[in-house]
């Protein structure tokens, strides 16, 4: 069997980076890239250095800064997660140097050979932000980790929750504290219903608060100000891995209600641990869960609070829970892997 050879661009997974977000992304596509015995993945960094392969992967593209360079010596495919900040300009204010860098990545776009994305609802909006033909544009879904999928024991919970002092029933928030999403709302749901709110996430943490005043900030800073001495709320900024999945599986109700996301992973980690979802159904977040959560207007309050109420049910959280283990199983990187492999194929041999 004659293998691709594929440069495999790992620079997302340096300076600390290869934990969650795009390092996660690189880090699970590049392993089940190469356990195929049909590629040849090589590793690199600085393109210059990169020789004697049949296409170059970039799973990384920054829309506001030039991430790719002029010189590309060979065909290669870019991954564009999504296009959160060119769709909200208002809450991600770019400057004159980033809407410079926006018109050079977006033509640096036009010319790789495919463009890899996460969702379908990603891939319209960057056939129409950038311009692109659809069939340049192709959809691969991400997955959990499978560290997900081993629930901890019963003393190992019990450990945990001493550890963080929680509460017998909580709601649980595991993402960023952008803009989109919608941190407010979820820290309102919490307050409204009267449970208390775990948020897990490195931005969490106090040290990010130092940049609390740069605009793309400016609805944490009102996060901060409004609900952050509440006692409801809980914020525990960057946990383990092993924690993440006890936090998750002693949860009652998962909270992912975004404004907007290229795909959502927290809603297949939570699934996974069988944990019922309130998500959106804006942008990806319905392809990524279909009928397996409740799907509310994250611009409605109301509508969030009732989706909490209604879980409150323990049958009603059953049928979800089992919905959710139903979901997941549409999910893996090693299909997802073989999707990739099916696109570098069809642009070397133009099947």
């Amino acid at each position: 069997m004659t293998k691709l050879k594929i440069g495999f661009d790992i620079s997302p997974l340096q300076n600390g980076n290869a934990g969650r977000g795009v390092g996660y992304y690189t880090q699970s596509l590049l392993t089940a890239l190469k356990q195929r015995d049909d590629l040849e993945i090589v590793e690199f960094s600085d393109i210059n250095k990169l020789t004697k392969v049949d296409l170059v992967h970039y799973p990384y593209f920054d829309l506001l800064n030039r991430s790719l360079s002029f010189k590309q010596p060979y065909p290669f495919v870019v991954t564009i997660h999504d296009l959160t900040p060119i769709l909200f300009p208002k809450h991600y204010p770019a400057g004159i140097k980033g809407n410079l860098n926006w018109h050079w990545q977006r033509w640096m776009a036009r010319k790789a050979a495919q463009v890899i994305t996460i969702s379908e609802a990603s891939k319209k909006d960057i056939v129409v932000q950038m311009d692109l033909p659809a069939r340049q544009v192709s959809v691969v879904y991400e997955a959990a980790d499978t560290k997900f999928n081993h629930p901890l024991t019963a003393a190992e919970l019990i450990s945990l929750k001493q550890k963080y002092s929680l509460p017998d029933q909580y709601l649980i928030y595991v993402g960023n504290v952008n803009w989109n999403k919608n941190i407010l709302s979820v820290a309102q749901a919490a307050i409204d219903t009267n449970l208390p709110l775990i948020l897990v996430g490195k931005s969490f943490s106090l040290a990010d608060k130092t940049t609390i005043n740069h605009p793309e900030m400016a609805s944490y800073k009102q996060f901060i100000k409004q609900y952050a001495a509440n006692p409801l709320i809980k914020m525990l900024g960057f946990v383990e891995d092993q924690d993440l999945v006890g936090l998750y599986q002693s949860a009652m109700i998962a909270l992912f209600p975004s404004y907007y996301e290229g795909f959502g992973l927290p809603i297949l980690e939570a699934q996974s641990c069988g944990v019922p979802v309130i998500t959106s159904k804006t942008s990806s977040m319905p392809e990524v869960a279909g009928d397996s959560a409740i799907l509310v207007d994250p611009y409605n309050q109301l509508e969030i609070n009732q989706a909490i109420e209604q879980l409150k049910d323990a049958q009603v959280r059953q049928q979800y829970i089992k919905k959710g283990y139903t979901n997941i199983k549409r999910f893996s990187w090693s299909k997802s892997a073989s999707e990739v492999y099916h696109i570098y194929k069809g642009i070397l041999f133009n099947k």
